[in-house]
């Protein structure tokens, strides 16, 4: 069962990659593939951050605006130079293996002793279901693996809530009206180029 809880909890995090992808695919009609090399770029700046005694409620925005500067760079890449949308992703997202490596200077960062979001929601799971195993639906579980499955939907609607408020505000709209239609946005005097790339962002 710990098994099936895991593949699930991996799962519900893998699922913001995807609404990245959502976002340039969908929105933008933008094939973009940054997201696979921005989110190891936001693990890796989380990583050393968390080894230099940095909190894990402070490491993991500033791995957000990470992942957001590499979406950047790709917009730029495809907008301001107008290299091909697909190449520019491509790009992006083979540099970043560089990118991590020098962050880290090594390989690998073993986490294991150190504090992070995992481990406070497994303590936190700890104290609310006790540190016995649960049955549940006749398996047993651990409290820390149940929390840590609890708290992941939870995280993810947050964030569908924000980039659905988001994308209601004048921002937001004229993001999706550059998707639907560059050329009537540019005529309404919105740069879409920067759109782009505050989305790909």
């Amino acid at each position: 069962m710990s098994l099936l809880i895991g593949s699930l909890t991996i799962g519900f995090i893998l699922s913001l990659l995807a609404v990245g992808v959502y976002i340039s695919f969908r929105i933008f009609d933008f094939a973009d593939i940054t997201a696979e090399g921005s989110i190891t770029l936001g693990a890796a700046v989380t990583a050393v951050l968390l080894v230099h005694g940095w909190s894990p409620m402070v490491a993991t925005p500033l791995a957000f605006v990470a992942g957001a500067l590499a979406g950047a760079i790709t917009g730029v890449l495809a907008m301001r130079f107008q290299i091909n949308r697909l190449l520019s992703g491509i790009l992006t997202m083979t540099a970043l293996y560089s990118v991590n490596l020098r962050i880290m200077g090594r390989s690998n960062i073993p986490l294991m002793n150190e504090k992070t979001l995992v481990s406070q929601v497994e303590a936190l799971g700890q104290n609310l279901f006790g540190s016995a195993a649960l049955q549940v639906f006749g398996w047993e579980v651990s409290s820390r693996d149940l929390g840590l499955l609890i708290l992941c939907p939870i995280v993810i609607a947050i964030v569908s809530l924000i980039l659905y408020a988001l994308f209601r505000t004048d921002i937001g709209t004229a993001m999706r009206a550059t998707g639907d239609n560059a050329q009537m946005i540019r005529a309404l005097g919105v740069d879409d180029a920067t759109m782009i790339i505050l989305g790909l962002a």
